[in-house]
């Protein structure tokens, strides 16, 4: 099964910002981030504008939300039930900028659904799109909803 990993470089004033999409047994997909729209160090659950998503598509709730690029992993040994507990204790958990943002949330979810990910806490990951350019895998674009097969 399949993990992705998304980057909306513009995000959170260029450094850019973080979201996950990770796959079910059924083929659906989970997606989601903490947006933090009050660009403070530290905001409440509350307040940080957490949303997750099930999806068919992973590509559509990320293209609503303006993300430019993702990168696909393969997870030889998916734990969807462990990633989904992660996301509902994610939730729940305070947007803090040094240890529970955007990339700390994606990078957890993920790590608990068996994706091989390099940890945001290493210096050269400090900033969502220097830790997206640290993931293995050629980036891909989200892009516009092709609708010529309509």
């Amino acid at each position: 099964m399949k993990a992705m990993v998304f980057l909306r470089r513009k995000g959170t004033l260029g450094i850019g910002h973080a979201a996950w999409a990770f796959q079910y047994p059924d083929g659906s997909w989970s997606t989601g981030s903490v947006e933090n729209h009050p660009h403070t160090p530290y905001t409440s659950p509350d307040l940080m504008g957490w949303w997750s998503q099930r999806t068919d598509d992973p590509l559509v709730p990320m293209r609503e939300r303006r993300y430019e690029k993702y990168k696909v992993l393969d997870v030889p040994s998916p734990n969807a039930e462990a990633a989904t507990g992660e996301v509902e204790r994610v939730s729940r958990e305070p947007y803090r900028v040094d240890d529970q943002n955007c990339m700390h949330d994606a990078y957890q979810v993920l790590a608990a659904y068996g994706a091989v990910l390099p940890e945001p806490t290493q210096a050269e990951n400090w900033a969502p799109s220097e830790w997206f350019e640290q993931i293995p895998g050629e980036p891909q674009k989200v892009g516009k909803k092709d609708t010529r097969a309509e």
